[in-house]
């Protein structure tokens, strides 16, 4: 029937992929682990890709407390749209922080040449985001100005 099996839906992430669909996204998601095991963290990471992506972004956010003497409970995370379309083209690592891939908008589209949101194109439901950065911040040195704050 396509499905995923009861015994593989306990031990897995969540889903509401067939099991085709699925096999694809775990060979993907073992590949990215396979990966950070034997060369180290990778220069983006496929958040889609992690069992549990709230617990890698904290991660992120307690190692920058740690390095840079901020207080934990007064720490966010920021994020900003690259003109990197492709993973590929990342050449490494930030200094602090992560770049991230595998996010989509649904009901809008990415302007790359302007850097901002704009309206979705005909019959386009879902747009892939170019790669974003994620930059561990004390939330009182954000100054957020010509943004659009999102849960």
């Amino acid at each position: 029937n396509g499905a995923l099996p009861n015994m593989w839906r306990r031990l897995a992430p969540p889903t509401e992929k067939n099991l085709a669909a699925w096999i694809v996204h775990f060979e993907r998601r073992y590949q990215q682990y396979r990966a950070w095991v034997d060369a180290g963290e990778p220069p983006v990471m496929w958040l889609a890709g992690l069992h549990v992506p709230e617990s890698y972004l904290t991660a992120l956010v307690q190692t920058a407390c740690r390095r840079k003497g901020w207080p934990l409970d007064k720490s966010t995370l920021y994020t900003q749209v690259t003109k990197y379309t492709d993973p590929s083209e990342v050449p490494r690592r930030p200094p602090l922080g992560c770049y991230i891939t595998g996010l989509f908008l649904e009901g809008a589209s990415w302007d790359k040449e302007l850097g901002c949101l704009r309206r979705q194109e005909a019959k386009q439901l879902l747009v892939e985001l170019p790669v974003l950065q994620v930059i561990p911040i004390e939330a009182n040195r954000l100054k957020l100005h010509n943004t659009l704050r999102t849960p």
